[in-house]
């Protein structure tokens, strides 16, 4: 008997899922099957002769590295719309433009009855979840989400993969904006970091800019520079593979002139550290010597380790900043060390994220005096494992290498099945782990233990620290 054949193809963009890299057959009752799966995480089921799959699942999301959100500019009115097209050098009296405007406006009121005064969405606009999609729509991406509204809910969360895919969902409903692959010659480049490094302004024809860090099968640095509203590559359209690998990357106080790009920093390892910035441009090696003396950044946060240390970057003479280029990196001094007590290594860090919000500077007492929070971005929490047993925490100063607070928990274990967890958010530190009972304890109280540090200025009312 003659083993039978069957032929079909499967449509999708490569440039979203990337490559196919597996494919098995298997069968429901008699019926062949095959299942297909694509290097971006996509995963689909095809029958013999049909192009359409029976089933898919986007399992990109499942390998994310890292997310940020793309605060979206807020909607612009018809008569900011008609400011912006008055622009003096077209009409050079304003008092013509302000007329212009309040007939604009006039037009908004006059069909603003007819719209039910703004309280009733358009009859044409979807609700969440409400409808079905098809097979080969979920695989075209929704229209990008390009506007934002008035009180600032709807905006974009942007996602890097291990798989090399970058993802931008709406806040609003969940639905894909935009999806991009990216690969070095054919292999895939696994994302490290996503950074929003210049946000565009209402009436703006800048875009947003989305800047990926990853690295390639060979270890280098990749970088990428997307517009962050549609996610098209930008500049030549090509990836930037750089001569060096990166251990940590990390925002700079500091904005390029030419381009209005936050700065990124990118540490590289190695019996002397040095550090890189991105752009690698002459203009942005001049704004980071500017702030150069007060940026500092560290390593040893990785679990093993038993000393943290600190470095800052050497400025070199303008001569070289003018030849400044994608292979040029700065020298560094180590500025301060820290070093775990005897019998302890790294278990765990936590760091600062610098997208979270603040929404008091204090804790308001009954008497109407206040506490005032302890809110430092440079703060790393550190959990060691101890040779005598349990864990001991640590708050670090990262840019001093101070020890701000210090405890023991004697009776914690942490393992593979029990994690450490800690996160960082204002002021205050919240970390996670299991223990168990103690040795003279009557009764088993084992268990997992939440602990919520809240750290202030001062332990008085109404006092403030002003030293640095």
């Amino acid at each position: 008997n003659k083993t039978p054949t069957h032929t079909g193809e499967f449509a999708y963009d490569v440039e979203t899922y990337g490559p196919v890299t597996a494919a098995s057959l298997y069968y429901v009752g008699s019926e062949p099957r095959v299942l297909v799966q694509t290097r971006g995480g996509l995963v689909a089921a095809l029958a013999p002769e049909s192009s359409v799959p029976m089933w898919l699942r986007d399992e990109s999301l499942a390998h994310a590295t890292d997310m940020v959100f793309l605060e979206l500019p807020a909607p612009a009115s018809s008569a900011e719309h008609a400011a912006k097209a008055t622009d003096p050098s077209v009409v050079a009296s304003p008092v013509a433009r302000y007329v212009v405007r309040w007939l604009e406006t006039a037009k908004s009121l006059a069909a603003w009855p007819a719209s039910g005064f703004g309280l009733f969405g358009s009859s044409g606009d979807s609700k969440p979840g409400s409808g079905s999609q098809t097979v080969s729509e979920a695989l075209v991406p929704a229209a990008p989400l390009t506007e934002g509204d008035h009180f600032g809910f709807r905006k974009l969360s942007i996602f890097g993969t291990s798989t090399g895919v970058i993802a931008a969902l709406s806040t609003q409903d969940g639905a894909r904006s935009w999806t991009r692959y990216l690969a070095d010659n054919g292999t895939t480049v696994t994302i490290d970091r996503v950074f929003v490094t210049r946000r565009s302004q209402p009436l703006s024809n800048t875009p947003s800019l989305l800047t990926v860090v990853g690295h390639n099968a060979q270890g280098s640095t990749v970088i990428a520079v997307l517009d962050a509203l549609t996610g098209e590559l930008l500049g030549d359209g090509r990836l930037h593979v750089l001569p060096y690998s990166h251990a940590k990357v990390f925002e700079l106080p500091a904005t390029e002139s030419a381009t209005e790009q936050q700065l990124l920093g990118l540490a590289l390892a190695g019996p002397e550290p040095r550090l890189a910035i991105w752009p690698a441009t002459t203009s942005a090696a001049r704004a980071f010597c500017a702030v150069s003396e007060s940026v500092f950044f560290d390593f040893g946060v990785q679990a093993g380790t038993t000393e943290l240390s600190g470095f800052s970057a050497e400025c070199p003479a303008e001569a070289e900043l003018s030849a400044w280029s994608e292979s040029s990196v700065f020298s560094t001094t180590r500025a301060w060390s820290f070093d775990l007590p005897e019998g302890e290594v790294l278990l765990a860090a936590s760091e600062y994220s610098g997208a979270q919000a603040t929404a008091l500077l204090g804790r308001v007492l009954g008497d109407r005096s206040v506490l005032y929070k302890y809110i430092n971005p440079h703060l790393v929490t550190l959990a060691s494992c101890r040779d005598a047993g349990g864990i001991g925490i640590y708050f670090v100063d990262r840019v001093t290498g101070r020890l701000l607070y210090s405890t023991v928990h004697e009776n914690a274990r942490v393992g593979d099945k029990q994690p450490f967890l800690a996160m960082q958010t204002e002021n205050r530190v919240i970390y996670q782990f299991w223990q168990d009972s103690a040795p003279e304890a009557k009764t088993a109280n084992r268990g997992y233990v939440t602990v919520v540090a809240e750290m202030f200025e001062s332990d008085k009312p109404d006092a403030r620290d002003d030293s640095k």
